[in-house]
C-alpha cells in the first residue's frame, strides 16, 4: 500500500493533462485583446505546415498560440519529472510519458474544437526528456557531494 503514494504525484500530473485536454475550444487568450500592431506581427509571421490533418502545424509568434506550447512544455515536464521519480529509470519515465503523450492528443482529437497532432506529441515527449534529463543530473551531482561530504 505504501507504494501506491509514490506513484500519487504522476497521477496528480495526469489528471492535470487530462482535465486541461478535455476543456472544448480552450483559447487562454482573446483575439480581440491584440492590439493593431500584434495582428499585424501574427498575420506576418504565422507558418503553416501543411493545410490539415495529423502532421499540420501552425507557428505562430500569437500569444494563444505561446501560451498552449508553454503549457504543453510545464506540464509534460512535470510528467517526465513525476514519472522519473516514481520509476527510478530515465528510459522507463520516457516511455511512459510519450506513451501518454500519443495517449493525450488521441483524446483531444475527440474533443470539439481540439485537435491530435503529431508536433505536439513530439513537444511533449521532448519537454519530458528534457526535465527527465535535468533531474537525474541534479540527483547525480547531489549524490557525488553527498559522498564528498562523507569521505571528508
Amino acid at each position: 500500500m505504501r507504494h501506491i503514494w509514490h506513484w500519487l504525484p504522476m497521477i496528480l500530473v495526469v489528471a492535470v493533462i487530462f482535465i486541461l485536454s478535455d476543456i472544448p475550444n480552450l483559447h487562454l487568450y482573446d483575439d480581440k485583446a491584440l492590439s493593431p500592431f500584434w495582428k499585424d506581427i501574427v498575420k506576418k509571421y504565422t507558418f503553416r505546415i501543411g493545410t490539415k490533418g495529423f502532421f499540420s502545424y501552425v507557428i505562430s509568434p500569437h500569444p494563444d498560440f505561446i501560451l498552449h506550447k508553454l503549457g504543453h512544455m510545464a506540464v509534460y515536464a512535470a510528467l517526465g519529472a513525476a514519472t522519473f521519480l516514481t520509476t527510478k529509470r530515465a528510459g522507463v519515465a520516457v516511455l511512459l510519458s510519450m506513451l501518454y503523450a500519443v495517449a493525450d492528443e488521441i483524446h483531444q482529437g475527440f474533443v470539439a474544437g481540439r485537435s491530435c497532432r503529431f508536433w505536439d506529441m513530439a513537444l511533449d515527449t521532448v519537454s519530458a526528456m528534457i526535465a527527465i534529463w535535468l533531474l537525474q543530473r541534479y540527483l547525480q551531482k547531489r549524490a557525488e557531494a553527498k559522498r564528498h561530504e562523507l569521505q571528508d
